[in-house]
């Protein structure tokens, strides 16, 4: 009598990478804001310990690997933002950290058609 050994084949679920949307990219500069904290006239940065919001969307692009124009199809759903220039908006007088995160979490529910 014998016996044979079959060997099994390693098989693995291939899974599609998630497409990153405008809405990834904005609901991640809120965080960001959130995280490290906000700040006017200047874009900042992790290592400054905060960000405007033009700062943020930049580096949010790069933390969810984001297409090449991520940023600007998520600054479109920015547009109702200080007539379009939501870094005037960003850095307006007044302006608080939470009305910024606001804007940002709002355009991303837009971004989902929500």
């Amino acid at each position: 009598m014998s016996t044979t050994v079959v060997e099994r084949e390693r098989v693995e679920e291939v899974v599609a990478p998630k497409k990153v949307t405008e809405s990834d990219v904005l609901e991640r500069a809120a965080d960001l804001l959130e995280e490290f904290g906000w700040c006017q006239g200047k874009a900042g940065s992790k290592e400054e310990g905060e960000f405007c919001m033009f700062g943020a969307l930049i580096t949010a692009q790069d933390d969810v690997k984001g297409p090449h124009r991520g940023v600007y199809k998520a600054t479109r759903c920015l547009d109702d933002l200080g007539g379009g220039n939501f870094i005037d908006w960003n850095d307006a007088p007044g302006r608080t950290k939470a009305e910024v995160v606001a804007a940002l979490r709002a355009a991303a529910q837009k971004a989902r058609g929500q």
